[in-house]
């Protein structure tokens, strides 16, 4: 999955800095919290195979997205797997909160050889 973010007329510089911070508080987070586990081990269709795998599953942003700015616009792709869905949903929370939900709009194609493209901050600011 690959998902790109443009922002373009925003702060750049103060929304790279809070997606770098927000990315960095899950570096070796674990995905599945040891007060989840006798919880989630009640859940009778999840196998016991599956929640040992995301028992031991840690994050790694750093491995999946990548944030460059170019011409005054901050690209953000995410790319991978389960963990590309994961940082997506971080990256445009962030995004909301630093640019402001009124600002926030785009669209997410299915599944295809084209990347997503979400437009996030279309502020002058």
């Amino acid at each position: 999955m690959k998902i790109t973010l443009s922002t373009k007329g925003a702060n750049t510089a103060r929304l790279q800095t809070a997606l770098r911070e927000a990315l960095d508080r899950f570096e070796e987070r674990h995905v599945l919290l040891p007060e989840e586990l006798p919880f989630i081990r009640d859940v009778r269709y999840m196998k016991p195979v599956f929640i040992d795998n995301l028992r031991d599953m840690r994050l790694h942003p750093k491995d999946y997205v990548r944030i460059t700015e170019h011409n005054g616009e901050l690209q953000i792709v995410i790319e991978g797997g389960i963990q590309a869905i994961l940082f997506e949903q971080l990256v445009l929370t962030s995004s909301s909160r630093n640019c402001g939900p009124a600002h926030l709009s785009g669209t997410r194609r299915a599944p295809s050889r084209q990347p997503a493209r979400f437009i996030a901050c279309s502020t002058s600011s």
